[in-house]
């Protein structure tokens, strides 16, 4: 009996304690709610911008069925212009009610969960407001407030206590404005090239200080810039300097200003290029046919040919420009013109002019060039000058005592018979010897015989000197003329060639050079006081060189002429 009373009376304990569950606190769900705006601050707004916050709520682990918020803002900075549903309430809860009152700053929503409650609710955004800064908003930091939250739990009993968390924004002064105003330019016409002074007022109407880009524009491009910075409400003048150096109509300006136009006319100018390759700032350069850009301390050549070289550049408007050029040489008291021509040059005209020196003596010259046009704007630089030295060619021969065969690689006009070669060898020569080709024989003249024994002395000869001694002797003059021609005839022929010391010339090219009908070339040893021979087909190490200064025998089974071009220096071309 007393068992079962006992069981009966757990069972009623049991059955109390599982009614009254319903009714105990849930003490695991500790915090209060927090309903705030966020961002907490919101900084940089101008006039005139729109900014969107949010209203978050933390539930705290309870159940939201229903909101209602009510947001207080300064009317005269901002006005809200919408005001929407988060996702705390669900995809599409229910709205209470929307009010937006831009004239006392407040906006009071609120919204209904459609269907159940989940507990606890998560975090989320209860509205989404969107507020539009006014345009004459004054700088500062104002609060959105919160002066009302009420939340309702899953069984529609409001949530007591709630934390609320206000926000701010933060308006800044209007962003810099440059403007440009008051575009002048000075001059607007003229000739090239123009100078032009472009200037314009530069204005900051913005609120806050900035940097200005001042560009330059011709014909819309921008050919320059300047920068610089103003505080608000500062202005100032920027100004540019621009040179046209081409005739036409342009069209300047600043910025984006209406634009100004400026007319560049034509002008005239050429000039001669001092700096033109191989001129060392003479404007004129020198080419001979084995150099270019002969350095200004290089003394010339009496008989050699020279290429003088220049450059006329047509740095004015009009193109092409008709320009007269002249080049002439002169020593002070004499002068030849070498050559004058008219020439229409666009940009510029290389000139090329050949100055044969053969008629000259030797001395100081003075190369004159002229490029000259009516109404040249620089006639300073229509003429160049420069100066340089004519010296005849000098070649020494080497002489052994005893017999040594030479010739002249030189045409020297100033040894004419075989007594004034005698008196310039010297003393030492006792004999020259020249052989007759015609007759097959010998010539002879030594110093105080008479003078019909005295014969000429030709180029393109050998001639036997006797010494007594060693000696040196100098020829001085021109070199051959090219193309140099020698007249051989049948039997032995004593020639002497253009050769200068420089030159590689074997027999066995010269054997070639004159043809079939020469048989051999003979060269004498003044050092051995003995001959060499070479005939064609000879084996290569009887082939020896013909050298400059030296006279030679070549042998020949019927007559022929043999011709030599090369340089008046006397280059054999073989």
């Amino acid at each position: 009996m007393k068992k079962y009373m006992l069981m009966a009376v757990l069972a009623v304990v049991l059955l109390l304690a599982t009614n009254a569950s319903a009714q105990i606190p849930d003490f695991t769900a500790s915090g209060k709610a927090t309903v705030s705006v966020e961002p907490a601050s919101t900084p940089g707004l101008r006039p005139g911008d729109v900014f969107s916050v949010n209203v978050t709520v933390d539930p705290a682990g309870k159940g939201i069925s229903g909101a209602e918020v009510k947001i207080a803002f300064d009317a005269s900075v901002v006005e809200c212009e919408d005001v929407s549903p988060g996702d705390l309430l669900g995809d599409s809860p229910l709205e209470g009610k929307k009010e937006i009152d831009n004239e006392n700053g407040m906006v009071w929503y609120k919204l209904y969960r459609r269907g159940s409650t989940p507990v606890p609710t998560e975090e989320g955004t209860f509205a989404v407001l969107s507020f539009k800064v006014k345009e004459d908003a004054s700088e500062g930091t104002y609060y959105l407030r919160i002066t009302s939250a009420k939340l309702t739990d899953e069984n529609f009993n409001y949530i007591s206590p709630i934390e609320i968390k206000n926000g701010t924004f933060t308006i800044v002064p209007p962003p810099t404005n440059i403007t440009f105003s008051d575009l002048r330019v000075e001059p607007t016409e003229g000739v090239a090239p123009l100078d032009i002074t472009v200037c314009a007022q530069v204005e900051n109407n913005g609120g806050s200080a900035g940097e200005y880009n001042a560009t330059l524009k011709i014909d819309g491009e921008v050919v320059d810039y300047k920068t610089g910075t103003l505080n608000a409400g500062e202005s100032e003048r920027v100004c540019f300097n621009y040179t046209f150096t081409e005739t036409g109509t342009y069209n300047v300006t600043i910025d984006e200003l209406p634009a100004i136009t400026v007319e560049v006319k034509e002008i005239h100018d050429v000039y001669i290029d001092a700096k033109y390759t191989g001129t060392y700032g003479t404007g004129i350069r020198i080419d001979n046919a084995t150099v270019e850009k002969i350095p200004l301390d290089w003394n010339l050549t009496v008989g050699e040919t020279y290429y003088i070289k220049f450059k006329v550049v047509n740095n004015g408007t009009v193109k092409p420009e008709r320009v007269n050029i002249t080049v002439e040489i002169s020593n002070g008291t004499w002068r030849k013109v070498l050559d004058t021509y008219e020439k229409d040059i666009n940009s510029y005209h290389i000139g090329d002019v050949t100055w044969d020196t053969s008629d000259l003596a030797p001395g100081n010259y003075i190369i004159t060039l002229n490029a000259s046009i009516p109404e040249d704007a620089h006639p300073e630089d229509n003429e160049r000058t420069r100066g340089v030295v004519l010296e005849e060619i000098k070649f020494l021969v080497s002489l052994a005592p005893g017999w040594n065969l030479i010739s002249m690689p030189l045409n020297d006009t100033s040894v004419v018979k075989a007594s004034s070669l005698i008196s310039k060898i010297g003393e030492n020569c006792t004999e020259v010897l020249r052989w007759d080709a015609e007759t097959q024989s010998w010539k002879s003249y030594s110093p105080g015989m008479p003078s019909i024994f005295d014969f000429g002395i030709k180029g393109g000869e050998g001639y036997f000197v006797n010494m007594t001694s060693s000696a040196e002797v100098v020829f001085s003059g021109k070199g051959w003329d090219s193309p140099f021609t020698i007249s051989l005839a049948q039997g032995y022929n004593l020639i002497g060639l253009p050769v200068n010391d420089t030159s590689v010339v074997k027999a066995s090219s010269l054997i070639s050079k004159i043809g079939e009908n020469c048989t051999e070339v003979l060269r004498w040893d003044a050092e051995t006081q003995s001959w060499k021979s070479y005939s064609a087909g000879m084996p290569p190490f009887f082939d020896f060189n013909i050298k400059g200064g030296e006279g030679y025998f070549v042998n020949m089974r019927g007559p022929a002429d043999v011709t030599f071009e090369g340089t008046p220096w006397g280059i054999l071309q073989l």
